[in-house]
Order: C-alpha cells, then sequence, then structure tokens
C-alpha cells in the first residue's frame, strides 16, 4: 500500500497472497474476517501468518510523517478495537500507531501522539523537545517505538521525563540504528544512567552524539559515562553542560580523554569543576589527538587554583596540536592566571578560536590573551555565546573568535614611494600599527578579520594617509585615540573617514585552515640610528612670506598720501607750528593708522570707515567733552571733515570716516578744544595735549598688530599651516572669486569671509558676529591708496591665512567629543586653537578633501622641523600630506 493511501476498513482486507492463491480465496465467501475482494490497492495491509513471511501490518504503514499519516491515525484510532481484534487473529505486528494506541488506552490517556504522527521531518529522524510528554505517555511511547526500526536521531529535550520514564525509551531503542539521541533537560535517574552505560559499552552500538545537559548528573553518573567511554568508539559529541560534575569525576574523565580517541566534542559548561577538576580535564588532553571542541565555561575554575594546576594548563595549551575551539569564558580568573595562561597560549598555532570572557582579559584579534584588570564582567554575562550546541547568542561586542565570528583572510596591498616603516590600521586592532612587507612596488600583508565591512588606513613614516585604491567610507562620529608605535611613540589620532572594504571569501572553520595562523606576532619595525638636526626657520620660507609688513618706508608713503588729501594745511597759517604738527601727527601715524584699523571694523561697511556714533563714543570714553568741548562742537567739526574737496574718490563714504579723515577730525578736535578758546596758540602743541591727555592710551590699546609678530609669525604656527594647507586651501578656492572681476586673481570679500565663519561654526560665546569683520580688517596689508583704489578690500590668500588665525584665536574652539564641542577651561596656545578649528573647517570643505585628509600629528610636524644630520634639505613651504 503507498504512502498516500489511508488504511482500508477492515471489511476490505485479506491478508497478502499470490494471484493464484488470490482467485482461490474470491470463492470462500462469508468466511472468517474476509468477506470480499481486495483490490489491487490493498493487498499488502495484513498477513495471515507473520510466522512465516515475516511481515505484517507494518507493510502498508504509511509512516509517521505527513497528511497521509495524520489520516491513518485518525483511522486507527477510530477502529481501533477491530484492528487489534484482526492483529490478534492474523497474527500480525502492529504498526508504531496500533501499539501506542493500545498503550494509550490501557492507561486511559488522551492519544496525543507524541512523535508518532508529526507534519514534517525526516522518517528517521524523531524530534519532540519540549512537548512536556511526562513518564506516563512516555510508556505508551515506548511501544510505539518497538516497532519503529530505522529511526536514527531522537530528541526528547525538555519532555519531563524522570527516571521511569526515560529508562523505558532507553530500554526500547535500537542502538544499532541510533546515532543522536537528547535526553536534555529531563531528570533521568541512576537506572537510566545505567541504560546509558549499557549502551556505550555495547560494541554494536553506533550512537555518535549524546546531550544530557541539564539531568541533574552527579559524580557517579558521570564516572559511569566516562568509564564507559574508555572502551567506546563511536560517541563524537558528548554535552554535559549544566550539571553537578566535580573534580571527583573529572578523575576519571582524565583517564577517558586520555584512551579515547573518538570524541571530538566534549560540552561541560556551567558545572562545579574547580581548578584541580579543571587541570585534571587539561592533563587528560595533553596527548589526545582528536579531541577539537572543548567548552568549560562557566565553571569554578578560579577556586583552589593552584599554581601548579596553573602550570599544568598553561603547559597543556602550548603543546596540545588537535585542540580547534575552547571556551573557559566567565570563570573569573585573575589577572595573574589569565598571564600565565596566555604565555602557553602564545605558542600554539592551532587553537582557532578561545573565549575569555567574564575573565580579567581581553582576546586579541590575532588570538592574544591580554591580561586587564579592569574587564566589565557584569556586562559580558549577559551576552553568552556557546560554541557548540544549541542556539549561539550573539554577543554584545566583538569575541575575536575566528570560529563563531566567520573571521575570513584578506590580502591588503598598499601602493606608495619606497618609505619606511609603512603599516596598517585595522579597526579590529584598535587601529594600532601592524607592519606591512615591500614586494617589488608596493606593500602587502595578510591577515584574518571578521567579515562584513572592515575599516582601515595605512600609515607611512607614522603620517596617517588613506589609498585611493579601497572605498573611503565617513564615520558617524571621528576616531580619537592614541597609536603607539615602535620605541613607545604616541602618536594623537584624530580621523574621521577612512577606508573600507567588505570582507569576503572562505569562512575560518576545522576544515579551512588559513595561511596565516593564529598568534603569529606582529612584525617590529627597528628604525635606523639617525641624528636629527634642527631645519632653520625665517619668514622667507615660511606661509607669511608674501605678507607685507609695515616699515617705516610703507609708513612715511601712507602719511605722505594722507596729508595731502586732509585739510590741515589749511587751517594752520604759521609754518613753523605746521612743520611742528606735520611731525607729531607723522610721530604716532602707525598708532593712529591702527587703531583707525579697529574702529573702521565696527561700522559694518565693507569699506574700512569710521561713523560718527563711534568716534563719539570714542571720544567719550576718553573724558573729551566737557565745558571747553561740547558734542555741538564735534557737529561742526565733523561737518567739516566729511565734506570732500577732491572728487573722484570712489571709496570715501560721503558719510563716514576714511583714514586721513579720522586723522584730520582729531587736529580739529584738538584746534576747537584749546585754539578756538584761546587756552593756547600752537595747533601743535593743543594736537599733542589731546594725544598726550586724552587719546594716545586708548588708541594705543585699540593697536592690534604685535600679535602678528608676537604670537601668529612664528614656526610652530607656520608648521600648523602648512600641515593643514589641503584644507586652508581649499576653503580659500570655495571662498573667493564671488566678486571677482573676469582676469583677475581670485580675493575673498568680507562678505565671503563673513560666510565661512558662519558656516564653519566659529561663532559662539568667545567669538561673536561684530568680530568677524574685525579679523578681516586687521589682516588686511596696509595699503598707500584707500581712495581710487579698492586693494585694500580685496583679501589675498596671505591676508586669508591671517585672518583666519585671528578668527579662530577669538572663537577658542576646544577638542572634538564626538560631535559635540565644549568650550576649553584652560588656557591653549594659537596652536592649539588653529589645530582644534580645524575639524569644524574640514566640513565646509569638498567631499574629496574631507575623504582624503587626515589630520597631522606631532611627527608630521617634526618632519617640517628637522632632518637627517648631514643632508641638505630644500626648504618649501609644500604640504607634506599633499602627495
Amino acid at each position: 500500500m503507498s504512502k498516500s493511501v489511508s488504511l482500508p476498513y477492515l471489511s476490505q482486507s485479506i491478508g497478502h497472497k499470490s494471484s493464484k492463491n488470490l482467485s482461490n480465496n474470491s470463492e470462500q465467501k462469508d468466511k472468517g474476517l474476509t468477506s470480499k475482494l481486495l483490490t489491487d490497492s490493498s493487498r499488502n495491509f495484513f498477513l495471515k501468518s507473520r510466522e512465516r513471511l515475516k511481515r505484517g501490518c507494518m507493510e502498508s504503514y504509511p509512516g509517521s510523517i505527513g497528511p497521509s499519516a495524520k489520516l491513518d491515525y485518525i483511522h486507527t484510532y477510530k477502529y481501533r478495537l477491530a484492528i487489534s481484534e484482526r492483529l490478534k487473529y492474523e497474527k500480525l505486528e502492529s504498526s508504531p500507531s496500533m501499539a501506542y494506541l493500545e498503550a494509550i488506552d490501557r492507561q486511559k490517556l488522551n492519544p496525543v501522539p507524541f512523535g508518532i504522527v508529526r507534519n514534517m521531518g525526516k522518517e528517521t529522524e524523531v524530534d519532540i523537545h519540549g512537548y512536556y510528554m511526562g513518564d506516563n505517555y512516555a510508556q505508551a511511547f515506548s511501544e510505539g517505538l518497538k516497532h519503529c526500526k530505522s529511526i536514527e536521531k531522537m530528541n526528547l529535550k525538555s519532555n519531563r521525563l524522570s527516571e521511569k520514564g526515560s529508562s523505558l525509551i532507553l530500554q526500547t531503542l535500537d542502538f544499532q540504528n541510533i546515532k543522536d539521541l537528547c535526553l536534555s533537560d529531563n531528570k533521568i535517574g541512576p537506572q537510566a544512567i545505567k541504560r546509558i552505560g549499557e549502551i556505550l559499552l555495547d560494541s554494536k552500538s553506533n550512537l555518535r552524539h549524546l546531550s544530557l545537559e541539564s539531568t541533574g548528573l552527579n559524580d557517579q553518573s558521570g564516572n559511569i559515562i566516562f568509564e564507559s567511554l574508555q572502551l567506546n568508539s563511536s560517541v563524537t559529541r558528548l554535552n554535559l553542560a549544566k550539571n553537578n560534575l566535580t573534580h571527583l569525576s573529572a578523575r576519571t574523565l582524565k583517564s577517558t580523554l586520555m584512551t579515547n580517541n573518538t570524541l571530538r566534542r566534549l560540552d561541560l559548561h556551567w558545572n562545579h569543576l574547580t581548578g584541580i577538576g579543571c587541570a585534571q580535564v587539561f592533563e587528560g588532553i595533553i596527548k589526545n589527538n582528536v579531541l577539537a571542541e572543548l567548552d568549560l565555561s562557566w565553571n569554578l575554575m578560579s577556586r583552589n587554583l593552584s599554581p601548579e594546576d596553573l602550570q599544568t594548563i598553561s603547559k597543556t595549551l602550548s603543546i596540545q596540536r588537535s585542540l580547534r575551539h575552547l571556551d573557559l569564558s566567565s570563570n573569573y580568573l585573575t589577572e595573574e592566571s589569565c598571564k600565565i595562561i596566555g604565555e602557553g597560549l602564545s605558542s600554539n598555532h592551532d587553537l582557532l578560536g578561545i573565549h575569555m570572557a567574564g575573565n580579567d582579559c581581553t582576546v586579541d584579534s590575532r588570538g592574544f590573551i591580554i591580561p586587564n584588570n579592569y574587564v566589565s564582567k557584569v556586562e559580558q554575562g549577559h551576552f553568552m555565546a556557546r560554541i557548540m550546541g544549541g542556539k549561539k547568542i550573539k554577543s554584545h561586542g566583538q569575541i575575536n573568535c575566528w570560529l563563531c565570528e566567520k573571521w575570513v583572510e584578506i590580502k591588503f596591498d598598499f601602493k606608495c614611494e619606497p618609505t619606511e616603516p609603512v603599516c596598517i590600521h585595522l579597526e579590529c586592532d584598535d587601529y594600532q600599527p601592524d607592519l606591512m612587507v615591500r614586494e617589488k612596488d608596493h606593500y602587502t600583508i595578510t591577515r584574518v578579520v571578521p567579515p562584513g565591512k572592515v575599516n582601515f588606513f595605512f600609515s607611512v613614516d607614522m603620517s596617517f594617509v588613506k589609498s585611493p585604491d579601497f572605498r573611503i567610507q565617513k564615520l558617524l562620529s571621528p576616531v580619537e585615540k592614541d597609536i603607539i608605535f615602535w620605541g613607545n611613540i604616541k602618536v594623537l589620532l584624530f580621523i574621521s573617514n577612512l577606508n573600507q572594504i567588505e570582507a569576503e571569501g572562505i569562512v575560518c572553520s576545522n576544515k579551512n585552515v588559513f595561511q596565516t595562523e593564529p598568534r603569529t606576532p606582529k612584525l617590529e619595525y627597528i628604525p635606523p640610528p639617525t641624528e636629527m638636526e634642527k631645519i632653520p626657520w625665517s619668514i622667507p620660507i615660511s606661509l607669511f612670506k608674501d605678507y607685507r609688513i609695515d616699515d617705516d618706508h610703507l609708513l612715511n608713503e601712507c602719511f605722505e598720501f594722507d596729508w595731502r588729501h586732509c585739510k590741515i594745511p589749511n587751517m594752520v597759517k604759521d609754518q613753523n607750528d605746521l612743520e611742528n604738527l606735520k611731525a607729531l601727527l607723522k610721530e604716532n601715524y602707525l598708532t593712529i593708522k591702527e587703531s583707525f584699523k579697529t574702529l573702521s571694523a565696527y561700522s559694518g561697511s565693507e569699506i574700512p570707515c569710521i561713523g560718527s556714533n563711534a568716534f563719539i563714543e570714542l571720544l567719550g570714553q576718553c573724558n573729551v567733552f566737557d565745558n571747553f568741548y561740547a558734542i555741538s562742537d564735534f557737529g561742526v567739526n565733523w561737518n567739516s571733515v566729511i565734506v570732500q574737496t577732491v572728487k573722484g574718490q570712489t571709496y570715501n563714504p560721503a558719510n563716514a570716516l576714511v583714514r586721513f579723515e579720522f586723522m584730520e577730525l582729531i587736529v580739529r578736535v584738538a584746534f576747537d578744544r584749546y585754539i578756538r578758546t584761546k587756552y593756547m596758540t600752537s595747533v601743535c602743541e593743543a594736537v599733542s595735549k589731546i594725544l598726550n591727555d586724552y587719546l594716545l592710551t586708548k588708541l594705543t590699546s585699540l593697536c592690534a598688530y604685535k600679535w602678528r609678530s608676537e604670537e601668529y609669525m612664528c614656526e610652530i604656527v607656520d608648521v600648523v599651516l602648512k600641515s593643514h594647507k589641503p584644507i586652508l586651501d581649499n576653503i580659500f578656492k570655495k571662498y573667493s572669486g564671488r566678486k571677482t572681476l573676469p582676469g583677475q586673481r581670485p580675493f575673498v570679500s568680507l562678505e565671503e569671509f563673513r560666510d565661512l565663519c558662519q558656516n564653519a561654526g566659529l561663532v559662539n560665546d568667545s567669538f561673536s558676529t561684530r568680530e568677524i569683520d574685525w579679523c578681516y580688517f586687521q589682516a588686511m596689508m596696509t595699503q598707500v591708496d584707500e581712495l581710487f583704489k579698492k586693494r585694500h578690500m580685496e583679501m589675498s590668500y596671505t591676508e586669508f591665512l591671517e585672518a583666519l588665525c585671528r578668527a579662530c584665536n577669538l572663537a577658542s574652539i576646544s577638542v572634538n567629543i564626538g560631535d559635540n564641542l565644549v568650550m576649553e577651561s584652560h588656557v591653549m596656545t594659537l596652536q592649539n586653537k588653529i589645530e582644534n578649528a580645524a575639524h569644524l573647517l574640514i566640513k565646509v570643505c569638498s567631499q574629496s578633501v574631507q575623504e582624503s585628509f587626515v589630520f597631522p600629528t606631532t611627527q608630521n610636524y617634526e618632519k617640517l622641523m628637522f632632518r637627517p644630520k648631514g643632508i641638505t634639505r630644500r626648504l618649501t613651504t609644500t604640504n607634506i600630506l599633499a602627495d
């Protein structure tokens, strides 16, 4: 009978005979129970004599899987009494369903199939874990199993079985066929353990996988199993996790591991094995050349762990060659214990994966144990990943196990000029350097890395670079950490984008052993001994070389230009007095010019000029206004000054003071205060008095030109600017040219500089929008003609550098913490302020600069400041990262 056809009714059933006997039976109507002729499809249902042909109702049994099995089960249950009578009469063999249902009837239980009938699966597998069968159903279930001779896998996990139920099932199973047996999470007793021992000792047993996890095993039960395994040659995987095994049974296990040559996977996690018990396990595998996986996690290894036991474990790991996967997690091993174990493991290049979470150590990407007393064991305890059996739980972070995390082997190639050392910095190495080897025109290294996206970058002579041959990935938050090179050279890394690849390839396994072995030490770079010398620095070789600093000749030209255009000579009739006044103004011209720069920055105009309110405020702060000189007198002076007598002064606003008018107005205020009131007769003396008594102190405080020579134009700032030159060049290009005429060299206008400071985020509580104009005007070089030419409003690259540095100095940006910026509490140098602000400035650069630029380090600065002694180096302002 095919498996798609349900059992026929009894009235349609006869025994299986030949065609000749079938014709004879057609003449014997109403004899016994066979009153009708069967169709061809039901001839194989019952045998009249089981003894004669050794075949019975099992011949027509449709199996235990699928819809036909359900129909058979329902039909058998419905007609179970008649079928039972027929089976006895014809002496036929019961099907598993019939045998099970007969037992169900005897115990008066509900006919729950419990694996006798299943929706899916294989005929050779019975997986009914978590059905909560219990001992009563187990007895009926065992009756059905007597008639199932082809079962190879039996999973009875979590079925509320006790010693009685498990023993009944074990007695009926045919262990010549059974290869996989799971009784986990049941409370089996001594009788069941005794039966398991007999099975293991049976030479005909083909049992390969045995799982007795969480079955309440004690040392006595463990000894029975371990002693039986000493003579067993079939079991390859044994799971005794979550039981009560101690060092007393570990002695027997030691002997078993020394003699057994088939057991490959042993799970003993969450038992009560102390230090001496774990040491005995390791003693047993010293010469074992079969065991590949061992789980001793969540035991009591740190308890009663003597130095001798530690040395035993360390020695075993140093010479054991068959073990591929080891879990010692959550044994609360101390930092010193981890160090000793790690020393033995360091010479083992066969163990592909080791788990050490929950101990005072970590495991690095190469498989080395790194002792560490500051590991959060509580956090790690919530994410347990079992190395064998059961569903693996993904850990919270990377555990660096080549096997569990399915690491792959990747070859990295990097092309650059022959320079030493060249290193790769992988994320799985915490971005610490790994020396690459030179091959012909490139450098190469082969590493085992986690699958998926792998972040990395390179360094050439301790300078961080990214390769255009790999994809460049922008990070969600910048990476900031200390990179330790050889000789304990510490370099601060701050990087927001790096190279990335998709790691694909053959996954690490016991079968696919990589060419790269675990715990292979890094290559170490030994730098050649060189004596360095300081490179002489001067303004002509710096980025400041094109800035024209005010000198006597330039100041004299500017003063003469202003003197020619002012109306002061018309005010002073005495020629000697006029000459003395000119000499006095010329002597103080630098202060007057520089203070004009400061005051003109607050007018809001792109043309440097001073409004009446600003000048009135200046006179008020200097206490000029009194009974001798009132604000009404100032109005007369103001109107007299701003009247233009020379036409064509394009860059002289009609309602504000330009440079020469600022000087003239000072003279007119002194004239009205002292000459008009007849307090003095000499204009020169009047101007000298108002300068010395009232204005000069305030005007001097407004001068900002000394900052340029004292803080800005120095070697370290020049080096910092050169190292960040790709950012500065890109920003100048982006924020220049808006008002440039065709054919004219691009320049930065005041409007563009304002946009830059706003877009870059430099404006904060320390740097207001009003001070942006001040930085712009202070950075502009002095121009003789500011009336008919507009060069003083067209910022060049050199002037742009100073203006930006002045803005960085006022903004005082602190170091980045993720994407948040906080004000620095301590006093920073201009170097620090520029470096910190660069992390904001790069955000307004083009995408190519953001992806390719690597922030410089102290080593980058040293390369620009020092050279090997005896080597002549051409001095240049080219950025070292430009290549």
